[in-house]
């Protein structure tokens, strides 16, 4: 086995050096693919959750409308309430017209809806 030359050691070295440094850019390239696509997994991530919630807010406003609606409907129906007679009719009997604790959860605004411990109170 014949001796390597000085020049032959230092090519050698610097064909290391380079290869570890294309090496090094890889992965740095590697990283930056991975970064970004996490990102867009978190973006996507976060989309679907502000949709749920979007969701849950928009199906939560309309129960309230309904329930609000059949209130006022029977009010009307029933006393012969008009508008003015309203805003007694959400505080004297609208607690009693909401019998389960799900709908009540509906209405915190309302201090006046007195909350059970989570049972229907049919």
């Amino acid at each position: 086995m014949a001796k390597k030359t000085v020049e032959d050691q230092l090519k050698d070295l610097d064909l290391s050096i380079e290869e570890k440094a294309k090496r090094r850019e890889k992965l740095i390239d590697e990283l930056a693919v991975k970064k970004a696509q996490a990102i867009r997994l978190k973006e996507k991530k976060d989309a679907i959750e502000a949709a749920k919630n979007k969701k849950l807010a928009r199906k939560t406003e309309d129960a309230r409308k309904i329930i609000l609606g059949a209130f006022i409907e029977k009010q009307l129906k029933d006393e012969g309430a008009t508008p003015g007679k309203i805003n007694f009719l959400l505080q004297s009997k609208l607690p009693g017209f909401l019998t389960r604790q799900r709908d009540r959860d509906l209405f915190p605004e309302f201090s006046f809806v007195e909350k059970t411990d989570g049972q229907d109170l049919v």
